[in-house]
Order: C-alpha cells, then structure tokens, then sequence
C-alpha cells in the first residue's frame, strides 16, 4: 500500500528536492552558473519548481558528461554535446527525455551567452528532436 501525502505537505524547494549542483565534480564555477541559471528560471522565467528541478538534473549530468571528459560546462562545444545525446541515447533514453535534455541545454546555453559566462551558444545548433 503506497503511503498517502500529507494534505498540508508543500513541494521541497528546488535546491532540497534536486540537490544544488555539485562543485566537487563539475568545478565551482559551472556550480555557480547551474545555481544562477535555476534562479533565473524559478524568479524571472517562473518555471515551476518541479520544471526548474528537471532543468538543474539535465544541465548538472551535461556538466558531469563534460567534466569526465576532461572539459567543463562554460567550455563546451557543439560536437561534445552531440557525444552526450549520443550516449544518452545508448543508454536508452526515450525521445520525449532526450528532446528534453536537449532543450535543457539549448536554454541552459542561451542564458549563458546572454550573461557572459560563455562567448558563443555551443547548443545553438542543436537540432530539436520529434518526441513522437
């Protein structure tokens, strides 16, 4: 029998339900950047905090991808975030996942050029997948 919620139980905020990002990993400033990023999403785009949460998962694996890969989040390239599809899709990932990772990172990288954490948007051609 599964446990019932509790009817006065509020969604954990995103930092407490998704985890901040991991700076030991990924590197202090990718962090910092995933951090503000969230922020930007729940205060100025006013994503819900379940969808900023899926954003931060999604952003965080393409920063652990990069940074086992000897790059980092704020130095990536188009062909290394096409490496990270690819393998998301070895790994069996459903297309609906993977055109959401991929708009993750395509919003991820928008928001970075527009800050100037990144000079050019390596996620700009990113194709956008059919989710059938």
């Amino acid at each position: 029998m599964a446990a019932e919620t509790p009817p006065d139980h509020q969604p954990p905020a995103v930092a407490e339900w998704a985890g901040g990002a991991d700076d030991v990993s990924i590197g202090k400033e990718a962090a910092t950047a995933i951090d503000l990023f969230v922020g930007h999403l729940l205060l100025e785009r006013r994503l819900s905090p379940h969808t900023a949460a899926a954003y931060r998962v999604d952003v965080s694996s393409l920063a652990t991808f990069l940074s086992r890969q000897g790059s980092s989040l704020l130095d990536a390239s188009y062909p290394q975030l096409r490496r990270w599809l690819a393998q998301l899709t070895t790994r069996g990932y459903a297309r609906s996942s993977m055109a959401r990772k991929a708009a993750s990172a395509r919003t991820f990288y928008a928001w970075a050029t527009k800050r100037k954490f990144v000079r050019t948007n390596p996620a700009s051609l990113l194709a956008r997948p059919a989710s059938r």
